[in-house]
């Protein structure tokens, strides 16, 4: 989910999300977990196929069987290393405006 629109919903049997402290595995049942998630690739196994996405970083949140993933922003299908650039872009531009303050 981005503040934009719901990217993905449906019923999953694995998940696997990149981290901040590497990828995460999500199978159903799992106990709660609040993780911040980097820039990377989201799969979603749903029995009949595969879902891909990339995302900006984040947060996931799993509690009572259902997990939730928050980003700015997400796209199916998206590309990884475009998502990369445009966050070292504004990590760039947010540099260059501290030090003119």
């Amino acid at each position: 989910m981005t503040p934009e629109q719901e990217v993905w919903t449906g019923d999953a049997d694995f998940l696997v999300a990149t981290a901040i402290d590497g990828e995460i595995g999500i199978l159903p049942g799992h106990a709660p977990l609040l993780a911040a998630l980097d820039v990377g690739r989201l799969s979603i196994d749903t029995g009949g196929g595969r879902e891909e996405a990339a995302v900006d970083g984040g947060f996931l949140h799993v509690k009572d069987n259902r997990v939730d993933v928050l980003a700015e922003h997400a796209e199916l299908g998206g590309d990884v290393d475009e998502f990369r650039e445009r966050r070292k872009e504004r990590e760039e531009e947010e540099e260059e405006r501290e030090e003119e303050e």
